[in-house]
């Protein structure tokens, strides 16, 4: 009796040391969520491109541009006036085109038109439309002798036919239409196609 009671002294602890063994080993500890970075807002990277229209203008000070029927109409500080029944240049006239040659020493994508103009004073044609002649081919050949290449000018005389201003001075005029591409041409050449030197006019408004 005293054996078996020993014997089940024993047995005892060692069978509470095996339970507490096989219980630890049963406990699967819970994984600790890893953390997530922050997700950044993908934000697209805008790469500004480098201008490249050719039809950008540069206006020296005193110059700006007339939008038209027939165009871009070049205004300068100082207009190109001519005296009545003259195709000599008075001062004014070289200021102007000084300025139109300013304008395209900065702008050497453009073509400029010379346009000639007249009163409405007087016969059309011939002798209106001559002196208009003589004035687009005075302005051009300034422009030319004080360096501008002959290619990039275009004489234009329209004689009476385009009395834009109501005062006679303001029509005895030289115009300078800016050509930047073939459209502007096409729009010009529209325009005047449908104009007659010959033909005696009034004034027809800005």
């Amino acid at each position: 009796m005293k054996k078996i009671l020993l014997i089940f002294i024993l047995i005892i602890p060692l069978i509470v040391v095996i339970s507490c063994q096989t219980t630890q080993d049963a406990v699967v500890e819970e994984p600790q969520p890893v953390p997530t970075p922050p997700v950044e807002e993908a934000v697209e990277e805008v790469v500004e491109e480098p201008i490249t229209n050719s039809n950008e203008l540069i206006f020296p000070a005193g110059v700006s541009i007339r939008e038209t029927e027939r165009g871009k109409i070049l205004v300068v500080d100082t207009k190109a006036i001519y005296d009545f029944a003259s195709t000599n240049m008075p001062a004014n006239v070289p200021i102007s085109l000084r300025q139109v040659m300013e304008f395209m020493n900065m702008n050497q994508n453009v073509n400029i038109i010379v346009e000639g103009h007249t009163s409405n004073i007087g016969i059309a044609y011939p002798y209106n439309y001559n002196l208009s002649v003589e004035r687009a081919r005075n302005a051009k050949l300034y422009l030319v002798n004080s360096g501008i290449a002959e290619n990039r000018l275009v004489e234009s005389p329209l004689g009476e036919s385009l009395p834009e201003y109501l005062n006679q001075d303001d029509l005895r005029r030289n115009e300078f239409v800016v050509i930047t591409n073939d459209d502007d041409f096409r729009v010009y050449n529209n325009f005047v196609s449908r104009l007659d030197v010959r033909k005696e006019t009034t004034y027809m408004g800005n």
